[in-house]
C-alpha cells in the first residue's frame, strides 16, 4: 500500500488525512496495551493511592466526614486527607482532588 501519511517541503512536514488517522490509531492502540499491562499487573485489584478532599468545617464535619469513613472501610488502601475550611482553597496549588462547596 503507497498511503502518504506525511507531506514534506523544504520547510515542514504535514500529515495528511491518512497520516492524522494513522496516529490516533496508533495512540488508540498504545493506550489499550497500557491499559491491558495494568489490568495483568493486577493495579485494578483494589484502588490505592491519596485523596485530598476539602469541604466548609461544619458541612464537612456533618456530611463528608461520615461518608469519607464509610469510603475507606470499603476502600482501605486509599489514604484520604480532608481538610474543613471555610475559606476557599486553592485546588491546583494545594492538589486538592475533590471540593466540596455550599452556597
Amino acid at each position: 500500500m503507497r498511503t502518504r501519511l506525511v507531506t514534506r517541503t523544504s520547510r515542514r512536514l504535514t500529515l495528511t488525512d491518512a497520516g492524522r488517522s494513522y496516529v490516533t490509531a496508533c495512540k488508540r492502540i498504545l493506550e489499550d496495551i497500557a491499559e491491558a499491562e495494568r489490568a495483568a499487573a493486577g493495579e485494578y485489584i483494589a484502588p490505592r493511592g491519596d485523596l485530598m478532599i476539602t469541604a466548609p468545617i461544619v458541612f464537612g464535619r456533618v456530611h463528608v466526614l461520615p461518608v469519607a469513613i464509610e469510603f475507606l472501610k470499603a476502600y482501605p488502601d486509599i489514604d484520604i486527607r480532608v481538610v474543613l475550611a471555610d475559606r476557599v482553597i486553592n485546588l491546583q496549588e494545594d492538589d486538592v482532588d475533590l471540593a466540596v462547596r455550599i452556597g
